[in-house]
């Protein structure tokens, strides 16, 4: 990574989790859930397009963006270059991933595969 680790604040981690709405629904990418914590995110996601890193790079892209008009730049980048992608095909395997996501409840919210989840 280039430059000093970034550990999120809460506001930070909120200004993220809007961001990746905001990202999600210009691209047609159904979120499931995500969850911001201080040092990375997980989102379970649906969609036909984009796939795998082209959505990372689009929930990052966007994400940084934000950050950057409301906090200003950091001493290095938001993100790592690199990031993981784990395409999950089946129902089990989603309720698999929601359920590990609805663990790291740092700033989280969720779409319809997990009702009950505050904003």
């Amino acid at each position: 990574m280039k430059g000093e680790s970034v550990i999120l604040t809460r506001e930070q981690a909120l200004c993220v989790a809007r961001a990746f709405d905001e990202s999600a629904g210009r691209h047609n990418i159904r979120l499931l859930i995500g969850a911001v914590m201080n040092t990375h995110v997980h989102l379970v996601t649906e969609c036909d397009t984009p796939v795998g890193s082209e959505q990372l790079r689009l929930f990052k892209g966007g994400s940084s963006r934000e950050l950057t008009r409301i906090f200003g730049s950091p001493l290095g980048r938001w993100w790592t270059k690199s990031g993981s992608v784990k395409p999950k095909f089946d129902d089990a395997e989603k309720r698999v991933a929601v359920d590990y996501v609805g663990k790291h409840l740092a700033i989280a919210w969720c779409g319809e595969m997990q009702p009950g989840c505050a904003d």
